[in-house]
């Protein structure tokens, strides 16, 4: 398995130009099997919804063939960068939802500048979240710390249940200092509603502490 990698000052990019053709864009960044990774100082910017919903940086283990159930991501901080012109920031994904893997954890976003997160980034039939980031299936240790957000996604924050070896329940889940919008719904569960009834369904005993959510 990988392990033990540092990405830092890079530039990730995409032209614009290829928003008007057709293109299979995805992301920018994506974890499927790797341990122990520092991704930091880097510009990440010019992500869409196409073939994926736009989100520029993805944790999600992939047993692929159904070959390698020891897949896992894990162990990942990612701070210091600017993330813009972006459909979706972040994508936490807690197992492989097609093959046995193991439990997403140890996930660490902090001291991060994103703006223009916003869902002009979309194509035709792709709509864009503009979203700080969705999370779902089960990851474990999620913590998002010292972020500065500006997203006009209808949610900055959005939870969901979905598939996963150990339940829905997003465990060790923290959200502290951040400048964030509320915009409609800030943190939102789905099938369940906004704030502490997101928090209380998928996310028990959630450290949410110290942050700023503007507007809405």
């Amino acid at each position: 398995m990988p392990t033990g990698i540092t990405i830092r000052r890079n530039l990730f990019t995409k032209p614009t130009a290829w928003m008007t053709q057709s293109w299979t864009v995805k992301n920018l960044l994506e974890f499927k099997n790797v341990q122990g990774v520092v991704v930091e100082g880097n510009t990440i910017e010019n992500n869409w919804a196409a073939g994926q919903q736009g989100y520029s940086i993805v944790f999600t283990p992939r047993n692929q063939d159904g070959t390698a159930p020891w897949s896992v991501v894990r162990d990942i901080v990612v701070q210091n960068n600017v993330i813009r012109h972006v459909a979706g920031a972040f994508n936490v994904n807690g197992y492989d939802n097609l093959a046995v893997s193991q439990q997403t954890q140890n996930i660490a976003i902090r001291n991060n500048l994103l703006y223009d997160v916003n869902t002009k980034w979309a194509t035709p039939n792709n709509p864009a979240p503009g979203r700080l980031a969705v999370v779902g299936g089960g990851p474990k240790n999620v913590t998002f710390d010292h972020n500065t957000v500006d997203n006009n996604g209808s949610s900055t924050l959005f939870l969901y249940g979905g598939y996963s070896l150990t339940g829905t329940s997003i465990l060790g889940f923290e959200v502290t200092n951040n400048l964030l919008r509320a915009n409609t719904y800030g943190i939102f569960g789905g099938n369940y509603g906004e704030g502490t009834i997101a928090l209380t369904a998928y996310c028990p005993n959630a450290i949410v502490l110290r942050n700023t959510l503007a507007g809405g």
